[in-house]
């Protein structure tokens, strides 16, 4: 199969690259200039080969065109791209600001489904990022060396609903929790034990990211 990765920031790109070429599918990539990491290039030079285009973030209209004259059908988005540079810092081209014209809400879900819209209009459909990395995804069951007391059970109900509702608002996954003697970083699973045992909320991740929240607290 002949498959886009389009690839931002981060060690995620690299997975998805070494996993699509292990299972034998012709790889195109998309490194976008603004966050993906310059050694993508050497990643992708390894035999099997890539090709490997740099393009803009805005540049939607080249995307499509490169992954199309590659014969691409379906596409992975792999890796960060910073959410203030989604609707800040970036000089959109014709096709990327029809999707932005069309958004319902000025949020990252929104643009992503329209993104994929886009693409599939296109012929090219987007799939989910871990569909190559079956093998690297946590199972289902216990993963340490005790299961959850009941007390840690009821935490992480607890935990799941602030979660569910920070994605709502697409604001973010990590708080951070003041405790006796130390501050803890955690997601907003796992900050939940914090909160019931009256640790104080001191910041919330918002669209700049996780460390500048860190920065906040340091500054």
């Amino acid at each position: 199969m002949k498959l886009g990765l389009i690839a931002g920031n981060g060690r995620f790109p690299f997975l998805v690259l070494d996993a699509a070429r292990g299972l034998g599918h012709d790889v195109t990539v998309i490194a976008i200039k603004e966050e993906a990491f310059p050694h993508l290039a050497d990643a992708a030079a390894r035999p099997p080969a890539a090709a490997l285009h740099w393009i803009s973030l805005g540049q939607l209209g080249k995307c499509i065109s490169t992954l199309t004259a590659a014969g691409v059908t379906q596409a992975v988005m792999a890796g960060q791209v910073k959410h203030t540079k989604l609707f800040a810092d970036i000089l959109p081209d014709l096709t990327l600001l029809g999707v932005l014209m069309r958004l319902k809400a000025k949020n990252t879900d929104a643009l992503i489904s329209g993104v994929a819209d886009v693409l599939r209009d296109h012929g090219i459909e987007l799939v989910n990022s871990t569909a190559f990395l079956t093998p690297l995804l946590a199972r289902a069951g216990v993963l340490t060396r005790r299961a959850p007391s009941a007390e840690e059970e009821s935490d992480f109900v607890f935990g799941y609903a602030i979660a569910d509702a920070m994605a709502g608002l697409d604001i973010g996954q990590a708080m951070l929790w003041g405790v006796p003697l130390r501050v803890r970083q955690a997601s907003a699973l796992f900050c939940a034990r914090e909160i019931r045992a009256g640790g104080e909320g001191i910041a919330m991740q918002t669209i700049d990211g996780t460390r500048p929240m860190i920065g906040r607290i340091h500054g």
